[in-house]
């Protein structure tokens, strides 16, 4: 037979408690099964914060672009909640949205002699022309608000020459919001 030394048999016995003990703790152990979702996203839309509170913003068209294929483009202005907010979240919000045009609704290039006229529907109300009034719209939650307004814009004429035309839409809100 095998002649086993008392220090070869300690190591022997300890090494095996170990083991026995790695079992007994693994199998002995509760087992806690959880989960929590986190929804990912991706919004390639320009949502403005326009207090910078981290709770509802506002968003507006990235571009408006004409082609000669692409006469009419759909436009709107919508308040949504962000950062994990939604517009159910708030007891009232009042967003002032106000839209002008730098050109008169008309796309210019600085080399043609004249422009291309657009004009600006939202919320069936036309915008055109130079010294046309800007859109200006209570948006929200609350006291019969609506939260989006919507229209589309549309080339009116060609411009006289060939080259990118443009106008530049500004964007303006002022808000009150209550949790």
């Amino acid at each position: 037979m095998f002649k086993v030394s008392k220090k070869g048999s300690l190591a022997a016995i300890c090494a095996m408690m170990i083991v026995v003990g790695m079992g007994a703790t693994a199998y002995a152990a509760p087992i806690y099964l959880d989960e929590a979702p986190v929804p990912v996203t991706y919004d390639n839309r320009n949502v403005i914060d326009v207090d910078e509170n981290g709770q509802w913003g506002v968003v507006i068209p990235t571009a408006i672009s004409f082609s000669q294929d692409v006469k009419e483009v759909e436009v709107e202005v919508e308040v949504v909640g962000i950062n994990g907010y939604t517009l159910a979240d708030f007891e009232s919000l009042e967003v002032t949205a106000k839209v002008t045009s730098a050109n008169g609704y008309v796309l210019n290039n600085s080399s043609a002699a004249t422009g291309a006229e657009y004009e600006l529907t939202l919320d069936d109300k036309t915008f055109e022309g130079d010294g046309a009034a800007a859109f200006e719209k209570v948006l929200g939650v609350g006291d019969g608000l609506e939260a989006k307004a919507t229209g589309e814009a549309m080339i009116k004429s060609e411009p006289s020459e060939k080259g990118q035309y443009a106008d530049i839409l500004t964007f303006e809100f002022s808000g009150v919001s209550e949790l």
